[in-house]
């Protein structure tokens, strides 16, 4: 079974941006300050204290104890009264301390697991909500871009009108599509904004404090690994570590319940002084429960029972993993191939469309309803390479999600916000 990494020792310095954000300061970020991890590293040092314990001897006891005093007659003062002073081990038997200390050591080997699941699973959450805000941020730039646009044709058009060259129910169209622009502005601006707070809500942050995001939405960097290599490196994955380290965890369970079937002996040893004769004795004896009733039935039955669980947990884990890794997968090819196709393809011929209508229009060879089909199309596909961009980088995250693996890189850890292909 593999080993856990010890969650305490994080490398995560103090990051502190306000202009522009990269992947690497955003994940640095969540990786220091998220309360959920800390709680989680807190939890294994607490398991870990706990396996210490576990491992300890049973402490000896004292007893004193006086006898034949504060009677009548005789008895009345302590002349005849017999003082013992003894000590008593117990002595535990059938090996309960190993087991009692490594089912703890494996109890803290959960916790470990947990907090890595965990900090894969917070790192490939803070990646995708990156790659949410970089297409905002290229959502809100065609959205500027399709303003401007709108605002010189409703200039041309008004140019048009005055010179009596078009009727007025075109101005009043171009004015409509200045407003429907305008509102699609502000709707980018919004949704930007909701992502930005997201990003900055993973590191406890109420205000985000950078400007912008540093990066690229691209689908042109080297495609991951084969399908079934992957699904190896899944099997890998840290969720499936921590249900294989819980089923050791029960099966050490169901060892020491076994083992508590045996009683444990406690032994004695000790002087009793006698008043009445001046004399002094030695004493000694040992105890041990009779297992008439509680032979720790209901016990082992249970621990069994807990066992077959964590297996069968275990087993639908390794399923529900790779059928996830499997629909990441599908859905990255989807995407890529799309993108793929829209700028190769749809999107060079709707911007030549677009163009040569503009230009028409001018020359007074197409109407304004060509013009504003032709700026519709492609402003629809403009925006749908940014979401197929996107589509196919959240497809890339959940990949390496999966398989419980950082690379390879998406390309939108490291290259600047350039352009959209």
């Amino acid at each position: 079974m593999m080993q856990p990494p010890n969650p305490i020792t994080r490398d995560t310095a103090t990051v502190d941006v306000a202009g522009t954000l990269t992947l690497e300061q955003a994940i640095a970020l969540t990786l220091e300050h998220n309360q959920t991890l800390n709680a989680l590293a807190l939890q294994v040092q607490a398991e870990r204290a706990a396996a210490l314990q576990a491992g300890l001897l049973p402490n000896p006891a004292l007893d004193v104890e006086v006898e034949n005093f504060g009677g009548r007659h005789e008895t009345s003062g302590f002349d005849t009264s017999e003082t013992t002073v003894a000590l008593s081990q117990s002595i535990e038997l059938g090996g309960k301390r190993g087991k009692r200390r490594n089912q703890a050591a494996l109890a803290a080997d959960v916790a470990a697991w947990e907090y890595v699941e965990k900090k894969e699973a917070l790192i490939a959450d803070v990646k995708t909500v990156f790659n949410t805000v970089l297409a905002d941020q290229q959502h809100l730039v065609v959205a500027g871009d399709q303003l401007r646009l709108a605002e010189q044709i409703f200039t041309a058009v008004q140019a048009r009108v005055e010179a009596g060259k078009v009727s007025r129910l075109e101005e009043i169209r171009a004015r409509t599509a200045l407003s429907t622009n305008r509102i699609a502005l502000k709707n980018a601006q919004r949704a930007l904004e909701t992502s930005r707070m997201t990003l900055a809500a993973f590191w406890g942050s109420q205000t985000p404090f950078f400007e912008s995001t540093a990066g690229e939405l691209s689908a042109t960097d080297p495609m991951p690994l084969e399908l079934q290599d992957l699904t190896d490196l899944a099997l890998k994955h840290p969720g499936i570590a921590k249900r294989a380290a819980e089923v050791a965890h029960q099966e050490a369970a169901v060892k020491l319940s076994l083992a508590a079937r045996i009683p444990d002996i406690t032994v004695s040893a000790g002087v009793r002084r006698f008043e009445g004769t001046n004399d002094n004795a030695l004493v000694a004896g040992f105890s041990v429960p009779l297992a008439l009733f509680d032979r720790n039935q209901g016990a082992i039955s249970q621990s069994r029972h807990q066992l077959d669980a964590a297996k069968a947990d275990l087993q639908a884990a390794k399923t529900d993993i790779l059928a996830r890794l499997n629909q990441a997968y599908q859905h990255m090819l989807a995407a890529r191939e799309e993108a793929q196709a829209l700028f190769e393809d749809a999107l060079p011929g709707a911007r030549e469309a677009f163009e040569a209508t503009q230009e028409g229009y001018k020359q007074g060879k197409f109407g304004f309803l060509e013009l504003l089909d032709a700026q519709k199309t492609l402003t629809e596909l403009t925006r749908a390479h940014i979401d197929a961009l996107s589509a196919y980088q959240a497809a890339l995250i959940d990949v390496t999600r999966w398989t419980g693996r950082q690379s390879p890189k998406s390309a939108i850890e490291t290259k600047p916000n350039t352009n959209t292909r």
